[in-house]
């Protein structure tokens, strides 16, 4: 069986615009020959990163998160500006949110938000040798902690589903290959002595 794409109706009517974010409804024409109403969202492109310190610790940022309305924690990540390098977007951000700038940055490729539903795409972005050279520079409606933990901690938070950051697995699956063979090694035995310690 061949998987027919559906066919845009018309221009994307924009329903509510607000912070780069957007609501609007499509008309499609589907494999049937049906029409079809559908409602997408989504936002400007932005990256998200994994960010190794210059010790192998991961840094991570802790704050309030509207969707959800808790306070949690996950890798970081900012909006892109207009023509603007993931890369580069991710050093900007990194440094503003938490005061660390990275000696390597690499470009992991890119996930979609949520594909069924919204065309936009995120960059998933791996900086490594990070360090503290500065303070913090939010925004008025931020407000951000800086954390740092073990990479074998941070993997066994993903698999046990601790933390509900929605880039972790795609990140470290994508950065796994960057940090080479000794770190991922020396990462899995810490990880198995944690499993087998909270059997």
């Amino acid at each position: 069986m061949a998987i027919v794409k559906w066919q845009r109706l018309g221009e994307m009517e924009i329903l509510a615009k607000k912070f780069g974010k957007w609501f609007a409804k499509q008309m499609y024409r589907d494999h049937a020959g049906a029409e079809q109403e559908f409602y997408l969202f989504g936002y400007r492109n932005s990256a998200v990163w994994l960010a190794v310190t210059e010790d192998g610790n991961i840094l991570m940022v802790r704050e309030y998160m509207q969707g959800p309305d808790e306070v949690s924690e996950w890798n970081g990540g900012g909006y892109s500006n207009a023509g603007e390098r993931p890369e580069n977007t991710c050093r900007r951000e990194l440094l503003a949110e938490t005061g660390y700038e990275p000696r390597k940055t690499v470009r992991l490729g890119v996930v979609h938000l949520v594909p069924r539903h919204s065309p936009t795409y995120v960059d998933l972005v791996l900086a490594t040798g990070c360090r503290k050279v500065g303070e913090q520079k939010l925004d008025a409606t931020e407000q951000i902690e800086r954390i740092e933990i073990p990479l074998a901690e941070w993997i066994r938070r993903i698999t046990t589903g601790e933390t509900t950051d929605p880039w972790a697995a795609a990140l470290l699956l994508r950065a796994l290959p960057h940090l080479g063979i000794r770190v991922i090694l020396r990462t899995m035995l810490r990880l198995i002595a944690l499993w087998a310690k909270a059997r």
